[in-house]
């Protein structure tokens, strides 16, 4: 964004006029490739990006919608997608709250100059422009995805469609509101899917994967992986013991009842199901690349001191990445 424009020259240039002299901006240099940084840890987020050449930067403090103001939330928390979804959008309106501030200043600006407590006297503000009541911000979060194994569950996403031109999303191999592709645990039976594909000395299915009952299943997704009429799930005899009946220690790898090195829900001999049925599940924890865009709309924005002006229809004002573990949560929604 070249503040530049708010010459004369500069208005003649990047700016039309309406018939009751009202100026609509229509050409900025802030676009989704500008690089935004935030400020973590406080009541409100703030976003913003710094220029150079010129010596300029521009922010977008905010108090996020549904946030109180008992608690800090950082950015990287509010914008984590933990569904099924892979974009969610938010509109802030703008007001005394939610402001928009573009700043010209006389030297460099550091790069922590927004995230201080006290703002420095050096460098001096020359220019700023701040948003008037009015408009919006669209915040854009969207998750961004390599296509190679989301779910860190050692099967490639690829290998987790059941036919590569369907859309992949909705196969749910256990029925838990989590596609396969971001389940880390298909089967549900409270034995990770990593864990699942690396168990040796036991037989596997046509793709290398264990098949410890022959069945055609691989164990990974098989929730009776010894076809022992048990589910696996209900085989993790010490859950309540080590845990509570509201909260188990949900680990079924962990019981072998007669001490031969095989767990019990490995073993077709030794069919015992603990009691009650276990009904947790492991959170399904996973880790995320999100990319979050500011879209300005219909912004006012005022010189300060002065009651000069400026009319923007569209303003983007830049882009945030960041890597964030969330709990992916189900889609009770889901077909």
């Amino acid at each position: 964004m070249r503040i530049v424009f708010l010459t004369l020259i500069g208005f003649l240039l990047l700016t039309t006029s309406c018939d009751d002299g009202d100026l609509i901006v229509t050409t900025f240099e802030f676009d989704e490739n500008t690089v935004l940084r935030t400020c973590q840890n406080q009541q409100n987020i703030l976003v913003y990006a710094i220029n150079e050449n010129p010596n300029e930067a521009i922010a977008f403090n905010f108090t996020p919608p549904g946030a109180t103001n008992e608690a800090s939330i950082s950015l990287n928390e509010y914008a984590s997608i933990n569904t099924t979804d892979r974009i969610q959008q938010t509109e802030i309106p703008l007001n005394a709250n939610n402001q928009i501030t573009y700043r010209m200043f006389n030297t460099a600006v550091e790069g922590n100059y927004f995230c201080q407590s006290i703002p420095p006297s050096e460098p001096r503000v020359a220019e700023q422009y701040t948003t008037t009541n009015g408009g919006k911000v669209i915040m854009t979060v969207t998750v961004i995805e390599d296509n190679e194994d989301s779910d860190a569950d050692g099967i490639n996403d690829v290998d987790e469609i059941v036919n590569p031109t369907d859309d992949y999303r909705l196969v749910d191999t256990d029925g838990d509101g989590i596609p396969n592709y971001l389940d880390i645990d298909d089967d549900n039976d409270n034995v990770p899917t990593l864990t699942e594909i690396a168990i040796e000395n036991t037989p596997t299915n046509e793709n290398g994967y264990p098949d410890t009952d022959e069945d055609g299943i691989p164990n990974y997704l098989d929730n009776d992986d010894d076809n022992d009429g048990v589910l696996t799930r209900n085989e993790d005899l010490n859950a309540y013991e080590q845990g509570s009946i509201d909260a188990p220690i949900l680990n079924p790898t962990d019981d072998d009842t007669n001490n031969d090195g095989i767990p019990n829900y490995l073993n077709p001999n030794i069919a015992i199901s603990v009691s009650p049925p276990i009904e947790q599940s492991l959170p399904n924890r996973i880790t995320r690349k999100f990319k979050v865009t500011f879209t300005a709309k219909n912004i006012t924005m005022k010189k300060t001191n002065t009651e000069e002006s400026i009319s923007v229809e569209t303003l983007n004002l830049g882009t945030y990445n960041f890597t964030n573990d969330v709990i992916i949560e189900p889609d009770t929604n889901e077909n």
